[in-house]
């Protein structure tokens, strides 16, 4: 059985956090300038408050465009902790790599995974690797890797508990 502190430390989860995290700094620092901007464009002119509404406007734009992208990776980190008791363990070779066709430059992996009552199934893992220079799981590193994944039938769900086993 797999637990919700096994989801947590596992690599899908490690990687949906680095996402929430960087979408929101961004976010954060490009609103805290649109801030900066109001406060010296009214300061300069001499109407604050007018520097604050039009300033304003083009915060909540931004806002409304570029949120959803956190809150998305929120929801499907959310999503990774919905009934882990419907998990199943299975060890597994990271072995094929294929290219990531959203995230270009990434890598994912299709593993294969042999159920107790002798059927195979295949499933793809997120494309959490890369061969760059600042990717937070190498392909080097977990390429011909065997790690602990943890599968969800019903929904086609792979997470990658162990970041490496042997």
């Amino acid at each position: 059985m797999v637990t919700k502190e096994q989801i947590k430390n596992s690599m899908d989860a490690k990687w949906r956090l680095g996402q929430i995290k960087t979408y929101s700094v961004i976010l954060g620092g490009i609103l805290v300038s649109l801030l900066c901007f109001a406060l010296f464009s009214g300061i300069l002119h001499g109407d604050l408050a007018l520097a604050f509404e039009v300033t304003g406007i083009y915060a909540l734009l931004f806002i409304i465009i570029f949120a959803p992208f956190p809150l998305y990776n929120l929801y499907r980190y959310r999503k990774l902790f919905h009934h882990p008791e419907e998990y199943h363990l299975y060890t597994a070779v990271l072995d094929r790599p294929n290219t990531s066709y959203f995230y270009r430059g990434a890598i994912y992996y299709t593993v294969t995974l042999h159920t107790p009552d002798g059927f195979t199934r295949q499933a793809n893992t997120k494309p959490l690797f890369s061969g760059g220079a600042l990717a937070s799981f190498p392909l080097d590193k977990y390429n011909n890797q065997t790690v602990t994944v943890a599968y969800k039938e019903n929904e086609n769900l792979l997470v990658i508990l162990d970041e490496q086993k042997g």
